[in-house]
């Protein structure tokens, strides 16, 4: 894990880093704050990370990632990894963002993320929660549903698409 002062990086951005950097070189699908719209995970070959960036090779082209625009990444092979632990007495825009949506999460909870992905807490960590293994997510960038016992874990949270509640322009 990678040590980092107390700055604005340290808060969604150095925790996500620490867990992209444990699949250097390797294959991974990341969706993006803006690849959401479009609903596209995009692959990511031959994985590195630095500077506060994702680079790799995305077919014949390269192709780089902002960490702070990461929603999350998953593998084809699942495998717990090391978060970095979770700060209870931060500061700043760790402590008004990051760490409140973050202390929400339990292992052994069922979440949907964002609603694209329906799965078990496997790991919580700073910044990080990791659905089945597979899917590691910022807590800062999504939005979480923890599904209560008593509700049917096929039932999907309700989304809504803006077309559908948006005035239209009639001209």
């Amino acid at each position: 894990m990678g040590v980092f002062q107390e700055n604005l990086c340290d808060c969604c951005v150095c925790p996500m880093q620490c867990a992209l950097k444990q699949f250097e070189g390797e294959s991974i699908l990341v969706v993006t704050t803006i690849d959401l719209i479009g609903g596209v995970a995009l692959p990511v070959d031959n994985v590195s990370v630095q500077d506060f960036n994702l680079t790799g090779m995305n077919g014949d082209n390269f192709i780089c990632f902002p960490i702070n625009q990461i929603l999350f990444f998953t593998t084809q092979t699942p495998r717990p990894i090391t978060l970095k632990p979770n700060k209870q007495n931060a500061k700043g825009n760790c402590a008004c963002i990051e760490n409140a949506a973050t202390n929400k999460f339990n292992v052994n909870e069922l979440v949907n993320m964002s609603g694209l992905i329906t799965g078990i807490v496997t790991n919580v960590g700073e910044g990080v929660v990791v659905i089945n293994d597979s899917f590691i997510a910022s807590t800062c960038n999504s939005v979480f549903w923890i599904i209560t016992s008593s509700s049917s874990s096929s039932q999907m949270p309700v989304v809504q698409e803006l077309n559908t509640i948006l005035p239209q322009n009639n001209t």
